[in-house]
C-alpha cells in the first residue's frame, strides 16, 4: 500500500488471475523516465502524466507505435506506476 501526505491510500492490486509481474515491469519502466522531460507532476491536483517526449519514450521502451491504441489497461498501469513513483511513499509493516 502506498500513501500520500494527506494519508490517501493508493492500493495497487489485481485479481488473482492477473500476474503481478506486470506491476513490477511498469514500475521499472517509469524508473527509466526523466523527471524533467518525460512527465509532469501536479502535487496540488495529485496527478502525474506523461509529456509528449515521455509518451514517445514509453512507446519505444514497449516497442509499440501508439501507446494509446495498444490497450487501456497498459495506459492505466503506466499512469498508476507513475503516480505511485511521484506522489506516494511506501508504508512498510502496516
Amino acid at each position: 500500500m502506498l500513501i500520500d501526505e494527506a494519508r490517501t491510500p493508493h492500493i495497487i492490486s489485481a485479481p488473482d488471475t492477473e500476474p503481478t509481474k506486470k506491476y513490477y515491469e511498469y514500475a521499472k519502466l517509469v524508473e527509466k523516465l526523466d523527471s524533467v522531460k518525460d512527465f509532469v507532476v501536479d502535487e496540488k491536483l495529485h496527478t502525474a502524466h506523461l509529456t509528449e517526449e515521455g509518451i514517445l519514450k514509453v512507446e519505444k521502451l514497449l516497442g509499440v507505435d501508439n501507446l494509446y491504441e495498444k490497450d487501456f489497461a497498459t495506459v492505466h498501469h503506466i499512469e498508476a506506476a507513475l503516480k505511485a513513483k511521484t506522489l506516494f511513499s511506501l508504508i512498510k509493516n502496516m
